[in-house]
């Protein structure tokens, strides 16, 4: 019957400390732009030039933002971001982003930013049938 009594407690207590994990949870999740990248722009570049640009339409604020391509890959010298109130900040990349992969999280200069655009510079890597296709993700 001891053993049962203990078994019974033991339950109730762990049952009690997810609970409350749980609310402390709630309590401290963090800002809501940590989390879940959402796509705010996307183009098909294909290599007859060496900049494209990719409008971002809307009134969203974002932290970060992320370029990914598909498709075929891409030689990312750098891109701008150009934020709605006019400002920009530029991002020196010189990398191959391998179609299905993305370049890091980029951290936006000051408080949450509304974007206007990303301006991006690349080489399109010869020999590829597929042009790249560039999708910008931000949270």
């Amino acid at each position: 019957m001891k053993i049962i009594a203990l078994t019974v407690a033991a339950t109730v207590a762990a049952g009690g400390t997810a609970a409350l994990a749980q609310v402390e949870a709630q309590h401290h999740r963090p800002p809501h732009w940590i989390g879940h990248w959402q796509v705010i722009g996307n183009k098909t570049v294909n290599g007859r030039r060496d900049s494209d640009i990719i409008s971002v339409p809307g009134r969203q604020r974002f932290r970060q933002v992320r370029l990914c391509a598909s498709a075929a890959p891409l030689r990312l010298r750098s891109f701008d971001i150009f934020f709605a109130n006019g400002g920009h900040q530029r991002v020196q990349t010189r990398e191959i982003i391998a179609a299905g992969s993305c370049t890091r999280a980029v951290d936006l200069n000051g408080q949450a930013r509304n974007l206007a655009s990303i301006h991006l510079s690349y080489e399109r890597i010869t020999g590829r049938l597929l042009s790249p296709r560039v999708q910008v993700s931000a949270r």
